[in-house]
């Protein structure tokens, strides 16, 4: 476990005088959010009606003095608007890609806001989908050093612009859901496909195929080396979620 500590010489704290009371403060939040009646689960079989915050709004922070919401660093807060990706209509892709999007699971697009689907992902655009709002905030040394702790992508394997390939998103996808211990061992796998899987990847691949995340092709064939694009690593995030 890591402990961190940090001293400073001198902090200097704004005064507590001007500040707005909690009422005032309370109504800014209720203009913001939908607070209203809501049940929360107690137990397995037993509810509880409540009233609380329908959105994030529960959540938020407010400058204290003009009751204006902020970001977690004190910046001004900007609603991000989700983006329509005009391109995905009538894709086989758009209805898992926006229930992905409907949940906080999103790949930025371009600046025309498309999702150009047939695109190729890129590892770091991956990870970012795959983990959704885990560590969205943060910048790409803090995430990439975040993925380094939790055992999903090592620090000798960081290549945030290169592309994925179906072999590298099995085995993301494999630690994401904690399942390495078991991909390590290529021996204990039958071989499920018609051309040939690296060793260190049979695991992997095997896994994903038994749990229907990242299959085969219509000729048994696991294409591992090929490259994954936008709307096929949706697929296998959007998969790897219902399998969790």
């Amino acid at each position: 476990m890591d402990l961190y500590c940090t001293w400073y010489d001198k902090a200097e704290f704004p005064g507590v005088e001007d500040v707005m009371g909690q009422e005032e403060i309370f109504a800014a939040m209720a203009e913001q959010g939908e607070f209203a009646l809501s049940y929360i689960l107690t137990g397995p079989e037993e509810a509880a009606l409540v009233w609380s915050f329908l959105d994030a709004t529960a959540g938020a922070i407010f400058d204290p003095y003009t009751v204006q919401r902020l970001n977690y660093d004190g910046t001004v807060y900007t609603e991000d608007l989700l983006p329509a990706y005009p391109d995905l209509e009538g894709h086989w892709s758009q209805a898992l890609v926006q229930e992905l999007l409907a949940n906080g699971y999103y790949i930025s697009g371009g600046e025309d806001e498309n999702f150009y689907p047939n695109a190729a992902v890129t590892q770091k655009e991956f990870l970012r989908y795959l983990m959704g709002r885990t560590m969205s905030y943060a910048g790409d040394e803090d995430f990439y050093e975040y993925l380094d702790r939790e055992g999903i992508l090592p620090a000798a394997e960081a290549a945030p612009e290169q592309v994925v390939t179906r072999q590298e998103a099995a085995r993301y996808i494999i630690r994401f859901m904690g399942l390495e211990k078991a991909a390590v061992h290529p021996e204990i796998y039958q071989h499920l496909f018609a051309d040939h899987v690296a060793p260190e990847y049979v695991g992997y691949a095997s896994i994903c195929q038994a749990l229907g995340i990242i299959q085969g092709s219509g000729d048994n064939r696991f294409n591992g080396q090929s490259t994954m694009t936008r709307a096929q690593a949706a697929a296998a995030i959007y998969k790897t979620l219902q399998a969790q």
